[in-house]
């Protein structure tokens, strides 16, 4: 038991527009030992049967989404798996839960009298989260008295600028800023609404708190208040830390007992610093024994090597002998030599006295050389003896003398030795060797536990549609497990369900739908077995497939599942549908084919002939024609049997290399096949940038709507669906091969797609 919890709750019954309540969770012992106790402490002020249900659904689904959670389950399997990253992504499904139950029974709070608080209590750490006016105080001993202290009030003013920052309503997100930390042993933690400390002073709830127990101290605050005449209600939870209770009644009991049947106060000190000192050596004593006991075999000790090596040098005695002594020199030198003392003092001539009238004022010796390149050549030529064969040969030759040498049983221990060492040597790359590996392991275990967190955190992000931070957390968890490096089959498997498990997550960021699940429409082999299919449009429920190669247009009824062929004059390449009053236009080399129900007929274009490759559209009966190798959009005005009059559209220079395809509603929207969409508006660019997508923004068909731009990238077969402002909608991964082009029924929710010579459909 790390900590007790008694609540408090006392209300007069008489205020019929207000609910309170407080909840202490009662788990089973498993329970509690992975997770801890829940609490939640509530008052909302409006009619009393709607925030009555307010308070218990906000009990009952904390109460679930906390002890019914799957990562609770998995923390003795999984480590890494913390309380507050669960207790956090409860708390965002708590949020959105309440939303979600607020909306369906047209039910309102008001902020200002709302007070809210949940929280966890697991072994002596704490972790709770506040909305209102509610109070947290710690209680904690200071220079051997208590105080006391509100933890909340800086977080609540912080969170108050950001909420008047964040310009959302505070029913989207109720419960933003969770407070977290350990409980200080021998400490208490208070939680009460607004009105419990305005009536009694802190004196008074630190005096009742710290003196009694718990659920004695809720009882004696009650009392308390019942005295006072007036009809608040109050609430409270208090928390007690029991860390570290049980070590201090031991202390106790131990300096109690150390008392001796000695006469004097000063003896009996003196009697218990001696049984402290003996019982610490005790232990140490003990502590050594257990750590030989519990030392694996065939290790070597280093604190043995030391001692063996401090006790062998101790045996050993540098002496100066006697007949030897320190001499110095009077010259100005700190030179010091030692020379032979003879019996009795002899006169040198080499020497001068201290008082000698012959003494030099200077000494001038020779300098000595500091070059060391010769120093190195010597070292490099003794060292570059190892590598002659002599050197080998005698060192064999030296050991084989010295073995022939030794006795028959010394050379059984030499050999015995020998192969004691060989098994040491063995015996320590092979403890390095497993050593690297299970810290490797446990690296790799810890970088997935970490991932697992990270993913929580992702969804949290996702929640509240922060796509930025998620992307954030989605990128850095990515690059650590590519880099990490798994040890055995289990760990390459899990890392190939993670990496399986963040792509997955990629996908939920970027709005990605894989579809495979396509129905299958019409294809052209039912108008011809060598029929094929150039590109697709939709009109009138009608879909039209263009042939060149067979001179041929291909129409299908949606609605009857009918269908015509339209023949054409003569077989070339048809490109960029448009429509335009209910006609098809197809970009045929030099000319303009029209398509009018099953009829088709020729459109001229201009005197000027075309070069290089050219997109086409039919706006207002005027035909625009972007030309890549110009870098231009002509527009011709339209005549009776085509279009002439070509003019410049464009006003600016503009890089039109990529264009792959381009629509007009007003203004000009192309699309690159490398890179994002261009828009001109009067001839000009217009400033215009997508969202964020991953992959980049690029495509090679491009359909639009009143509202909504779809883009078909044929490279990375998917399709992206965006508002004409860049916002991104959705994409769709299309797991289907030979993609060729689209057309998108916004009324009927439908995309249909060509795929070699098939027409398919999926929903949108």
């Amino acid at each position: 038991m790390y900590n007790k919890i008694a609540s408090i709750i006392l209300n007069s019954g008489k205020n019929l527009n207000y609910a309170g309540q407080v909840f202490v969770s009662q788990p089973d012992a498993e329970k509690e030992r992975l997770a801890g106790k829940i609490f939640v402490l509530a008052e909302i002020e409006g009619k009393k049967n709607e925030t009555q249900k307010i308070i218990n659904f906000l009990v009952n689904i904390f109460d679930y989404n906390y002890y019914g959670d799957e990562k609770i389950l998995l923390r003795d399997k999984v480590d890494g798996l913390k309380i507050e990253n669960i207790f956090e992504l409860v708390l965002a499904r708590v949020n959105q839960g309440l939303v979600d139950f607020l909306q369906e029974e047209h039910l309102k709070i008001n902020p200002a009298s709302t007070n809210l608080t949940l929280g966890v209590v697991y072994e002596n750490k704490l972790y709770f989260s506040n909305y209102g006016k509610n109070k947290a105080f710690l209680i904690f001993r200071r220079q051997g008295d208590y105080d006391m202290i509100n933890v909340e009030s800086n977080v609540t003013e912080e969170e108050a600028v950001l909420e008047a920052e964040s310009h959302e309503p505070a029913s989207a997100k109720i419960f933003s800023a969770v407070i977290n930390g350990e409980i200080p042993a021998h400490s208490y933690f208070l939680f009460t609404n607004e009105a419990l400390p305005e009536y009694l002073s802190n004196r008074e709830l630190m005096g009742v708190i710290t003196k009694l127990p718990p659920m004695v101290a809720a009882e004696q605050i009650k009392n308390l208040l019942q005295k006072i005449n007036s009809f608040a209600p109050f609430l409270g939870i208090i928390v007690k830390s029991t860390l570290g209770t049980s070590l201090n009644e031991v202390h106790e009991n131990l300096e109690e007992n150390e008392t001796h049947q000695v006469a004097g106060v000063s003896q009996v000190k003196k009697g218990s610093s001696r049984n402290a000192h003996s019982s610490i050596s005790h232990l140490n004593y003990t502590e050594q024994k257990t750590e030989r006991m519990l030392a694996p075999a065939g290790i070597i000790s280093l604190k043995k090597i030391i001692k063996w090596t401090m006790d062998l040098t101790a045996k050993f005695k540098v002496e100066i002998p006697e007949n030897r002594k320190v001499v110095k020199f009077y010259e100005e030198t700190d030179e010091m030599i030692i020379t032979p003392a003879p019996a009795k003092e002899a006169k040198r001539a080499d020497l001068a006295r201290r008082e000698s009238f012959i003494i030099k004022d200077k000494l001038v010796f020779k300098k000595k050389s500091y070059d060391i390149l010769p120093k190195i050549f010597g070292f490099l030529r003794g060292f570059s003896i190892i590598f002659l064969p002599r050197f080998w040969v005698g060192i064999y030759q030296g050991l084989s003398s010295w073995l022939k040498g030794l006795g028959k049983k010394d050379r059984v221990l030499v050999g015995a030795l020998m192969v004691c060492f060989l098994i040491l040597i063995v015996s320590l790359v092979f403890t390095a060797f497993n050593k690297k590996t299970r810290l490797a392991v446990e690296q790799f275990d810890q970088i997935a536990a970490d991932i697992n967190n990270k993913q929580a955190q992702i969804d949290s992000y996702l929640l509240y549609n922060n796509e930025s931070a998620a992307e954030s957390v989605l990128s850095e968890a990515t690059n650590s497990l590519q880099n990490s490096l798994p040890q055995n089959k289990e760990q390459i498997a899990q890392k190939a369900d993670l990496l399986t498990k963040l792509s997955d997550e990629s996908d939920k960021i970027q709005k990605i739908t894989k579809v495979n699940n396509f129905q299958e429409v019409v294809s052209t082999s039912i108008w011809n077995a060598q029929a094929g299919a150039d590109n697709l449009i939709l009109l009138n429920d009608k879909l039209y497939l263009s042939d060149g190669a067979n001179k041929s247009i291909y129409s299908f009824n949606l609605k009857d599942s009918s269908r015509s062929k339209i023949a054409l004059s003569d077989a070339s390449l048809l490109s960029s549908p448009t429509i335009s009053d209910s006609i098809i236009y197809y970009l045929a080399g030099q000319k303009i084919i029209k398509v009018t129900g099953d009829t088709a007929s020729n459109l001229s274009i201009g005197p000027e002939k075309l070069q290089g490759e050219n997109l086409a559209q039919i706006y207002n009966g005027a035909l625009y024609l972007l030309s890549k190798a110009d870098n231009q959009i002509y527009r011709y005005s339209s005549k009776a049997d085509g279009f002439s009059a070509r003019s410049n559209w464009l006003k600016a220079p503009a890089d039109l290399s990529l264009a792959s395809d381009f629509k007009i509603d007003g203004r000009v929207t192309i699309s690159q096949s490398e890179g994002d969409l261009l828009k001109f508006n009067k001839g000009q660019k217009v400033d215009y940038k997508t969202a964020a997508v991953s992959p980049e923004i690029r495509a090679d068909k491009i359909f639009m709507t009143a509202a909504n731009v779809y883009l078909l990238d044929l490279k990375n077969s998917r399709l992206i669906s965006l508002t004409k402002n860049g916002v991104l909608i959705k994409q769709y991964r299309l797991i289907k091969d030979g993609l060729k082009d689209f057309a998108v029924d916004e009324a009927g929710k439908s995309v249909y797609i060509l795929a070699g010579n098939t027409v398919y459909k999926f929903g949108l």
